[in-house]
């Protein structure tokens, strides 16, 4: 694995036109955030959880990624999975650290940072995107969580 990112950081540094340059390296920043998740997702899965937990706490993160936009309401993802809120809160808690409602949050700020990033999408179109009408309250909660705004984050990151 080191010797991959090794290669990717080698390529990166040799390349002189910096349109080709940033291209080689959100593809290598896109890579490293797929396996990345991979780790994450297997090292769920060596921990010492109950099967059961494990399978809800990925069933949770797949339906997630597939319906953040659509509802970011912990009951609504318990009730796609037949458990109560309290039971699928109780268990992504102890397999992940964190409350379902703050792995949403997360995962929503992840996705937003993505956006901010990779699309030049105005920050109000990013806020759509994600489901959220009102950009205001989008760029609150982006500024809660990262302690930065929307548009700060995204001039910091294309430096």
């Amino acid at each position: 694995m080191r010797q991959i990112i090794s290669m990717l950081a080698n390529r990166i540094n040799s390349i002189t036109d910096e349109l080709v340059k940033a291209t080689v390296r959100k593809l290598a920043e896109t890579y490293i955030g797929i396996v990345a998740e991979s780790v994450r997702e297997a090292g769920l899965q060596q921990e010492r959880h109950s099967r059961r937990h494990i399978e809800i706490v990925l069933s949770f993160i797949h339906l997630l990624a597939e319906r953040l936009a659509v509802n970011r309401s912990p009951s609504y993802y318990a009730s796609l999975l037949h458990i109560s809120p309290v039971y699928l809160n109780e268990v992504v808690k102890e397999v992940t650290g964190m409350s379902a409602t703050l792995y949403i949050r997360n995962e929503l700020i992840l996705q937003a940072k993505r956006l901010l990033v990779y699309t030049g999408l105005a920050v109000k179109e990013v806020s759509d995107r994600l489901g959220i009408d009102d950009y205001a309250y989008f760029t609150r909660i982006f500024t809660q969580t990262t302690g930065i705004s929307p548009t700060t984050f995204r001039q910091k990151n294309l430096e």
